[in-house]
């Protein structure tokens, strides 16, 4: 039983663990107390059972455009499973709490929606239908910073589009 909860800094080297499994370019630990200790930033974590490891992680940061998921992976092993939908049903409950309606985007790497990306026929494609993501403008120019290259990105979104988002950082992603 898979369990979804907000992670607190002491989280910190659990988290650095997840990135590591899942990504080329890590952050380091110092920078995820950073995120860990901001409050307009929120990480949602799932674990395998209670006490259990993490095995999937969503970071969040609340602007005036939106929530934007900067980071959204889940270990090799346990994909294919439900946990980035839960995930991202986490990050669309905390935006209930506002009054009007507040728009959740999630970048991902151009290349990634290709044909044969990490082994999936038709690269991220599939999941990104079965999440319920929607593209909601263009390519972003150079967004991602992959295996130390600058690459473009494009911005999906699990409700309509109302406004801007400010694009402050880059994001990355792994499912």
């Amino acid at each position: 039983m898979f369990v979804t909860g907000v992670a607190e800094w002491s989280d910190k080297g659990l988290l650095h663990d997840i990135d590591v499994k899942c990504f080329d370019d890590v952050w380091s630990p110092e920078y995820w107390l950073l995120w860990l200790t901001d409050e307009t930033k929120v990480v949602f974590m799932v674990r395998d059972g209670l006490e259990g490891p993490p095995v999937g992680m969503a970071v969040c940061v609340l602007n005036e455009g939106g929530l934007v998921i900067e980071k959204l992976c889940v270990k090799k092993e346990y994909r294919r499973q439900g946990v980035s939908k839960m995930l991202l049903e986490s990050a669309r409950a905390m935006t209930l709490q506002y009054e009007s309606e507040v728009p959740i985007y999630l970048a991902i790497p151009e290349t990634w929606m290709y044909e044969g990306f990490s082994g999936h026929p038709n690269g991220l494609t599939d999941w990104v239908s079965k999440v319920g993501l929607k593209a909601a403008r263009g390519i972003l120019p150079r967004y991602f910073h992959i295996n130390g290259e600058m690459v473009d990105g494009i911005r999906f979104a699990m409700e309509p589009e109302t406004s801007d988002v400010k694009e402050e950082s880059t994001a990355v992603l792994a499912v």
